[in-house]
């Protein structure tokens, strides 16, 4: 795997994560409200997976924000580039 992919996988899981907990939902929660497997979205979050645009909509409905700020940096960067190496 190219590893610019998967760095860029880990920030937006890193992002989703980091927008999840601001709202104060749970892995499982998140996961009901967008009618998805809790080990699916607990993949993105860790950027194992790698979700489809179809994924990230339903995400960033569940967590009422527009697509475009799942791909922003997260705050603590330096902890989602630490799981890449």
């Amino acid at each position: 795997m190219d590893a610019s992919c998967q760095q860029n996988r880990r920030l937006v899981g890193a992002r989703i994560n980091e927008l999840r907990r601001t709202q104060g939902l749970s892995l499982r929660k998140l996961a009901q409200m967008v009618n998805m497997d809790y080990a699916y979205i607990c993949n993105i979050e860790s950027g194992q997976a790698n979700p489809t645009l179809d994924a990230l909509s339903k995400i960033a409905a569940g967590l009422d924000v527009e697509v475009i700020e799942l791909f922003e940096s997260p705050s603590n960067i330096d902890y989602a580039m630490s799981k890449v190496n």
